[in-house]
């Protein structure tokens, strides 16, 4: 959803939509393919992508606390 709210927000400001990190799912099957001890890495053209690191969410509702 953060990425998603990213692009609704450049869209709105009349910004360039940046790149899209990796699907907070995808994320979480491989956390759980990790758990189980398996080692996950995405490759291209047969070299390692590395992935981005997800920017913090912010919590609205904790901030209005």
């Amino acid at each position: 959803v953060p990425g998603r709210s990213k692009a609704y927000e450049s869209i709105i400001k009349g910004e360039p939509i940046r790149k899209l990190n990796v699907p907070e799912s995808f994320n979480v099957l491989i956390r759980e393919l990790k758990g189980l001890g398996l080692e996950v890495e995405l490759l291209k053209d047969g070299r390692i992508i590395e992935t981005q690191k997800p920017e913090p969410t912010q919590n609205k509702a904790a901030e209005n606390d």
